[in-house]
């Protein structure tokens, strides 16, 4: 076991390197010409303002359903603040949240397809990725978009490659055709007949494809941002208005519009001679001003 004196001389030196001696006579002396009423309020306050900035601790995605009951993407953001590990940032994230409902049945993907996408972005999140956030800050999120992006691109490329190499591999070559075989046919036997005509068929139009995990970005992204509003004690919105630049007079909501009637082609009788009927407010009227209009 070690003696009294080992205790104190590793004692002393822990707090010499981390300045505690030293804080502690400013803040005594600080709070001799304050004189606050609350004195541990005030030595509190003092420590906090330099404690260590919240470190990302560990990122975990699981499987959520959102309003419409599809699969989607819940991503919760622990950091450890103060020496305690705290939730601090969350944010669902849909996959076919571009989708219109107006579309055929057809065009829209499977159940199957959306699970399969949201646990690649899981799976993705909780192992490679998490390794990456681990004690990084989570106000710098322009960064960790990049460093995110960055990741995922990287895998995409090398998936890419992947996939070219094994279809060059399973291509097989086409035989060749012998000329002196093509010109064994009798040239006089159909010569009078008309040549079928081939018709060319236009293919559709290629769909985007969407990389496996890549619907991790956007979920780590909103999560960030919802982490740096919480640490900052802010909303998010007015946190997108500081990191965007911007002050409270350059936001403004936006021009209401109400709709009265709505027809068109799939209305009933002469409904359908009006598309929309709208009641718009003039562009230099106040919100409040045009609301109980």
């Amino acid at each position: 076991m070690e003696s009294q004196e080992e205790l104190k001389d590793q004692a002393i030196a822990y707090y010499n390197n981390n300045k505690v001696p030293m804080r502690m006579q400013e803040v005594l002396n600080a709070m001799f010409h304050v004189q606050p009423e609350d004195v541990n309020g005030y030595v509190s306050k003092y420590f906090e303002d330099l404690s260590m900035a919240p470190t990302i601790s560990k990122a975990v995605a699981i499987r959520s359903l959102d309003n419409k009951g599809c699969c989607s993407i819940l991503t919760k953001l622990y950091c450890k603040v103060r020496n305690n590990e705290k939730l601090v940032g969350e944010s669902r994230v849909c996959i076919d949240s571009e989708l219109v409902d107006s579309c055929k049945d057809e065009d829209k993907d499977t159940e199957d397809g959306r699970t399969a996408e949201v646990d690649d972005a899981i799976n993705l999140i909780n192992n490679e990725i998490q390794n990456i956030l681990i004690s990084k800050t989570p106000s710098h999120q322009h960064a960790l978009d990049e460093e995110v992006y960055s990741f995922v691109e990287t895998r995409r490329i090398a998936l890419l490659e992947k996939n070219e190499d094994r279809q060059a591999e399973e291509a097989t070559p086409q035989p060749a055709i012998d000329d002196n075989k093509k010109g064994s046919k009798k040239s006089g036997k159909g010569s009078g007949k008309k040549k079928n005509t081939q018709i060319a068929i236009v293919p559709d139009k290629l769909k985007e494809v969407l990389y496996p995990g890549s619907s991790s970005v956007t979920a780590l992204s909103q999560a960030f941002c919802t982490a740096s509003a919480v640490l900052a004690g802010t909303s998010v919105f007015d946190h997108l208005i500081q990191s965007s630049g911007g002050d409270d007079y350059s936001i403004c909501l936006p021009l209401p519009v109400i709709t009265i009637l709505q027809s068109g082609k799939a209305a009933l009788g002469k409904s359908n001679c009006v598309k929309e009927f709208m009641v718009v407010p003039s562009p230099s009227m106040k919100f409040s001003e045009a609301i109980p209009l």
